[in-house]
């Protein structure tokens, strides 16, 4: 078990050394990519600041606490994308019937799948939140506490876009509905969760995770609790699990080269 532990990091790393590699062949274009996805998400902090001018408290948050909503969703979004760089591009593999070329290969399918590609803009937002917790002056313990919730949300986020890409394999034409499902999860992690209605909330706890992402874990930074805590750990693998089985059960559905051999 181990070994396979340890094979599998190991592809992991040379697939991000490859891709990020091939990225600096064009230096200019990598650091253009990733300073301009800072000064994207600074701009909107900006905003932020200017509205908190206005009224102290947003929907029960105040403006580091939004902060630290950008923070976690930011880097969040970041990791997830940096590793896992073809998750996105799950749905286009599926309908194009391009997973062929990994089937051939003797690793895990998904896996292999998601980690092959690497976005490089995705770098900045990883990063961004890491320099919001400069700019808070955060300590040892939120910056602890916040890395986790990096990896967690960060996974919560990878899994979530495998489920949604994955309905390629049983549903005609969910390019749209796959791309609005994505903004929502990126749109409602970076607003207050009181700015929303019951209904919403109750969305943003399920159908679309986003208060796993960004609320909970904003909420554990501020005030530490094991409870809330684990209930993210928790959600993850929950969600890890679905996502694997609704992946497996419908890979059995795909037809090579070409998605009119998935359905018969």
């Amino acid at each position: 078990m181990l070994t396979v532990a340890k094979n599998y990091i190991k592809l992991l790393y040379k697939y991000k050394v490859l891709n990020i590699s091939a990225a600096m062949e064009y230096r200019v274009s990598f650091v253009l990519q990733i300073v301009l996805m800072i000064i994207s998400n600074a701009s909107f902090l900006i905003i932020w600041g200017v509205l908190f001018t206005v009224n102290k408290d947003i929907g029960g948050y105040g403006f580091k606490d939004v902060m630290l909503l950008w923070a976690i969703s930011s880097s969040s979004f970041g990791f997830c994308y940096v590793l896992f760089g073809n998750g996105r591009k799950l749905m286009t593999l599926i309908v194009n019937g391009e997973l062929d070329v990994y089937l051939l290969q003797p690793k895990n399918l998904l896996f292999n799948v998601l980690i092959s590609g690497t976005s490089v803009s995705a770098i900045g937002d990883f990063l961004y939140g890491f320099i919001i917790l400069i700019l808070l002056g955060a300590d040892i313990k939120l910056w602890a506490i916040f890395s986790l919730f990096v990896v967690i949300a960060g996974v919560i986020m990878a899994t979530f876009g495998i489920i949604i890409h994955s309905l390629a394999f049983y549903l005609n034409n969910i390019k749209e509905f796959v791309s609005n499902m994505e903004t929502f999860m990126i749109s409602f992690t970076i607003y207050p969760e009181g700015i929303f209605g019951d209904f919403i909330r109750i969305m943003l706890y399920t159908i679309v995770p986003a208060g796993f992402v960004s609320y909970i874990p904003v909420s554990v930074m501020k005030h530490f609790d094991i409870r809330l805590f684990l209930a993210v750990i928790a959600f993850a693998v929950f969600e890890t699990i679905i996502a694997v089985i609704i992946f497996n059960k419908g890979l059995k559905r795909y037809g090579s080269g070409n998605m009119m051999n998935m359905r018969g």
